[in-house]
């Protein structure tokens, strides 16, 4: 299975999706699903409803490129057929991450007051202060 998707977020800020415990407990799985306990670490298939014999573990190869300040994900699920439910299950979980990422960004703009603000490639938001000139 191999999925798509761009994001609008610096690519670093996505890489943190994934490689970051606490923001990966948060996205990961399908709504109303986790993949991971509240401290990050992955629940076995039996935890989480899956049939006996469900493997354990999968590889998922991410790659990420920079797409002028957006991010594109293909994110490939190996050993998983492109019209299993894995496919829905990933989207969902996609979506999720999105969400986690436009809430981060929403609320380092919201920190840094009504001022002019960007998001710079490397993640960091950047803000000026916007002054008149009498």
């Amino acid at each position: 299975m191999v999925i798509e998707r761009t994001v609008d977020a610096p690519r670093r800020l996505v890489w943190q999706m994934w490689t970051e415990s606490e923001h990966f407990a948060v996205w990961c799985g399908p709504m109303g699903a986790s993949m991971s306990d509240a401290d990050g670490n992955v629940v076995d298939p039996a935890g989480r409803g899956m049939p006996p014999g469900a493997p354990v573990a999968t590889q998922i190869i991410v790659e990420l490129s920079d797409l002028d300040g957006k991010t594109k994900i293909v994110m490939t699920h190996e050993g998983v057929p492109a019209d299993s439910p894995g496919v829905m299950g990933w989207g969902m979980a996609l979506d999720k991450l999105e969400a986690r990422v436009a809430e981060l960004l929403r609320s380092k703009l919201a920190a840094n007051g009504p001022s002019c603000g960007r998001i710079v490639s490397d993640g960091v938001l950047e803000a000026a202060q916007a002054r008149l000139a009498a």
